[in-house]
């Protein structure tokens, strides 16, 4: 029940992201009557928020499960817990998605990281991705239609 919770959660979110985020991209050159279009300092503004907070979301859950890998990558598993003697070894550690497989001495195995947390932080990912994308056609909109404008003002003048 948890884990169908989580993952519409991330379909939402990924969702809302994308529909917001084409809706930036439209172009915006016909506007429906009565709408005034938006002018592209305020996309970009739009866009780079869009991109900080779905970054920073995904820095926060990363950090959460991703930290002892991030902190201590010589031993993240040993920085888990206090280990007076023979700490777990660290099989197959990864930085992203995050992962690593702890053995102990009695040659139990562990996961560091759950794997629903792999599949979290890298759906996370798409969003920031998304975002990116959508922060540089902003930005390469506005410098286009900044150019217009100095272009068109040098002909009227």
């Amino acid at each position: 029940m948890v884990a169908a919770l989580m993952w519409l959660g991330l379909v939402a979110l990924v969702v809302c992201v994308l529909l917001a985020l084409l809706a930036e991209w439209g172009d915006g050159r016909a506007p429906r009557s009565g709408a005034r279009p938006v002018p592209a300092t305020e996309r970009v503004r739009r866009n780079a928020t869009a991109l900080g907070v779905s970054a920073a979301l995904l820095a926060l859950v990363y950090w959460l499960f991703a930290g002892p890998l991030v902190t201590d990558p010589g031993a993240p598993c040993a920085a888990r817990g206090s280990w007076s003697s023979y700490p777990p070894e660290t099989l197959d550690a990864r930085v992203f998605p995050p992962s690593a497989t702890c053995r102990f001495r009695s040659g139990e195995t562990d996961a560091l990281v759950p794997g629903w947390a792999t599949v979290l932080i890298t759906g996370l990912a798409a969003p920031v991705a998304v975002s990116g994308v959508g922060f540089a056609l902003a930005v390469r909109r506005r410098g286009a239609q900044e150019r217009g404008r100095r272009g068109a003002g040098g002909v009227a003048a």
